[in-house]
């Protein structure tokens, strides 16, 4: 009997094995979004998000749906000015084993909303 152990893998990769996932957005809308993966062979898998623009996303830990609430393109709010929102997404089985991937949503300008 040959038992492998399937870790979490995200479905999204480069030749360099890195992975992700890119979106344009426009200003004062909202993303949704869930990450491409294919689930560990160990059960359930935890999401968490991490990283420098990380406060800007949220991420339910239980399914991987994460949310992005596009602030305004002026002034960027992102750790480095440039509206482009990075962090890096976490799935991990109940062992511990665990797989991640990029995010990046660049803020584009967009018509201001009357207020």
């Amino acid at each position: 009997l040959q038992v492998t152990n399937r870790l979490p893998r995200f479905t999204i990769y480069y030749e360099d094995d890195s992975a992700e996932v890119v979106a344009d957005v426009v200003e004062s809308t909202m993303l949704v979004s869930a990450p491409p993966v294919t689930a560990g062979g160990h059960g359930p898998l935890t999401w968490t998000i991490e990283g420098a623009d990380a406060r800007h996303f949220t991420i339910d830990a239980k399914t991987g749906v994460f949310t992005f609430a596009v602030p305004n393109h002026e002034p960027p709010m992102d750790l480095d000015g440039d509206n482009e929102y990075r962090a890096v997404i976490f799935a991990t089985d109940p062992n511990g084993d665990s797989d991640s991937i990029r995010i990046r949503v660049t803020v584009k300008d967009g018509p201001d909303l009357a207020e």
